[in-house]
């Protein structure tokens, strides 16, 4: 309650300081696919067999570990996105300080739809989909708020994120913060799918850069010193 009432009142002074906040579609959204109990994370459904039948995601017991992997590939072969992929997860369920740019809210009421399904552009397999009208049964997981002062606020529903297993909380992680590079839903995923996979172990740097590419993502051009 009292993380929820700071939230408010901050959002409320940013909005007046900075033209208001600006929700995220897409942000966090799992699904129960009907031959499964378990929920899975949107991003993993939409792209599992996208670069081939040899290429899955590595899989993973500890989420520290996916983070720590997906952080090292970062480094070495996209170094232009670790400074803020690291700031991404150091700041992970910082729920206290409001002074970092990113803060998360666990949210005990459960989270509002943002009518996300209407960003849902790629196929979702029929086994996903409710059976007597073929609607996706997606669930909001987590809603992003993004302010103009650059703050980023991540309301969660922790009954939710619990029930995913450790690969697809970070694919539900990492979906999170590629919203800081691209506001393409699809791309984000295609991306999201190539940063788990063994094929990024596989490729060189530029190789790695050149995969983004065709996913419609071009990295920022470096700066050297």
């Amino acid at each position: 309650m009292k993380n929820s009432f700071l939230l408010a009142m901050t959002l409320l002074f940013s909005t007046s300081l900075w033209a208001g906040p600006r929700v995220t579609g897409n942000g966090g959204d799992v699904i129960r696919c009907f031959d499964s109990e378990k929920l899975f994370s949107l991003d993993y459904i939409l792209t599992v067999g996208l670069l081939g039948k040899d290429i899955a995601p590595v899989k993973v017991n500890n989420l520290n570990l996916s983070l720590a992997r997906i952080s090292n590939l970062i480094k070495n072969k996209l170094p232009e996105l670790s400074p803020s992929f690291e700031k991404f997860i150091y700041d992970y369920k910082n729920q206290q300080d409001f002074s970092k740019k990113y803060i998360w809210i666990q949210t005990k009421e459960g989270l509002d739809e943002i009518s996300d399904e209407n960003f849902v552009q790629d196929p979702v397999p029929t086994t996903c989909r409710r059976y007597l009208n073929g609607t996706v049964a997606i669930s909001q997981a987590v809603v992003r708020t993004e302010l103009k002062n650059g703050k980023v606020y991540f309301e969660y529903d922790a009954s939710l994120l619990n029930r995913l297993s450790k690969l697809q909380l970070s694919f539900v992680l990492v979906h999170e913060w590629l919203w800081d590079l691209s506001s393409s839903a699809s791309n984000n995923r295609k991306i999201n799918f190539f940063l788990h996979s063994n094929l990024i172990d596989q490729v060189s740097a530029s190789e790695a850069s050149a995969q983004l590419a065709q996913f419609g993502f071009i990295l920022p051009r470096r700066i050297l010193p």
